[in-house]
Formats: structure tokens, C-alpha cells, sequence
């Protein structure tokens, strides 16, 4: 799936993106414009979806067809530029708020005070129904699916999914904090933020460089 940003100005971005191209055996996207060989895919429209569909279950698609000469520590060191967050939050809401209401105020925050977001995901759910938004980029219109007209609720369940270059340690004290902004109680079931650990692939008998977890 071909990121709506790319080509990224970002070196350690753009040497993931190239060569994640070049490994994959089907490039799809909805991007205004796309590489040649790329197909028009939209999960949220339905464009294309279906002859993607077809063609997999068919197996008329190639498998690892694109094998590469990777320089692993390279490709260690780019992944580990970005910081990952990952952190499911029960809120009780104080009034009752529409899932809309609730993340709306939210992701305009994050979306303002998040440096340098690769992908942003937000799922609110309640009993009235639930809401997800994305951003693929800081300061961004997200793209927003859901029930917009639920009604307003006290208990809501919310799941936050970040990659941004970042240091771990400052974006989880950025989420920490705007959460915080809610007119709610929160429990946090879960919060990480760490660097991924390098790729090992199944040649390689020797260690790669440690990379520090944070």
C-alpha cells in the first residue's frame, strides 16, 4: 500500500518507502498520482477493490518476486528514526459525549502538536457507535469513517495507533498530555512507545548493531 505522502523529504523515510516499493510484488494506492505500475485501490470508496480481490484469490498475483540486496544496518537505522506508539484508553466521559464530540477536539491536538506524523490512527467506540480517523501527516485533514451522529455517552473505549519521527519518551508525554485534555476520567489499558528493534533476516548469522529501546 503506497503511503499518500510519499516521496517522503525525510532520508531515512524515503529509503523505507524505496525499498519497500521495490520488494513489493503489487503496489496499490489512491494517491492523485501513482507509479505507473501501481493500481488504483480505495478500501473506502470500493474503487478497485474488488478486481484486487479477485486477482489474489485467483493466485494470479506473484509471490517475493522482488528479492533485495538490503543493507540491513541501513535499514535498522531507518526504521529506528521513527517512533511507534500503540495504547488503548477507557474514558468516562463527564457529560456524555459523542464519540464524535470526544476524539474530534482530540485529533486536531495531536494533529497541531505531534511533530512529523507518518500515520496516525484514531477508533473511538461506545455503545452508540463508534468513529475512526486518520492522518497521514502533521497538520492534515484526516479521513473520518463512523457513525457521525451517535448519540452521546458516557463509557467509550478508544485505541490510538502513531508512527512519527520522534523520540519515544516526547510522544508518549505528548499523547499523555492531550488525553488529559478530555472532560473525561481515563484508565489506560495499555500505552507503549518504542523504537522498533532491528530486522534480523534468516541469512544473517552475525548480530546487527544493538539499537537502543526507549
Amino acid at each position: 500500500m503506497l503511503h499518500p505522502a510519499a516521496p517522503f523529504a525525510d532520508a531515512d523515510l524515503e529509503f523505507l518507502n524505496a525499498n519497500q516499493q521495490a520488494e513489493a510484488d503489487v503496489l496499490v494506492g489512491w494517491a492523485p498520482h501513482l507509479p505507473p505500475t501501481a493500481r488504483r485501490v480505495n478500501a473506502a470508496t470500493g474503487e478497485g477493490v474488488a478486481e484486487w480481490l479477485d486477482e489474489i484469490l485467483a493466485g494470479a498475483l506473484p509471490v517475493a518476486a522482488n528479492p533485495l540486496t538490503l543493507d540491513y544496518a541501513r535499514y535498522a537505522a531507518a526504521e529506528a528514526s521513527l517512533a511507534w506508539l500503540n495504547a488503548r484508553v477507557t474514558v468516562r466521559a463527564t457529560p456524555a459525549l459523542s464519540p464524535a464530540g470526544l476524539i474530534g477536539p482530540l485529533l486536531d491536538r495531536l494533529s497541531d502538536v505531534v511533530p512529523n506524523i507518518v500515520h496516525l490512527k484514531l477508533l473511538a467506540q461506545c455503545d452508540a457507535g463508534y468513529l475512526k480517523a486518520a492522518l497521514t501527516a502533521s497538520h492534515t485533514e484526516p479521513k473520518v469513517e463512523g457513525t457521525l451522529d451517535a448519540s452521546p455517552a458516557r463509557d467509550h473505549e478508544i485505541l490510538i495507533n502513531i508512527r512519527a519521527l520522534a523520540d519515544p519518551v516526547a510522544l508518549r508525554a505528548i499523547v499523555e498530555s492531550e488525553f488529559a485534555k478530555l472532560p473525561a476520567r481515563l484508565t489506560w489499558q495499555t500505552l507503549q512507545s518504542f523504537r522498533p528493534a532491528a530486522p534480523v533476516p534468516y541469512h544473517v548469522t552475525s548480530p546487527l548493531p544493538e539499537l537502543r529501546q526507549e
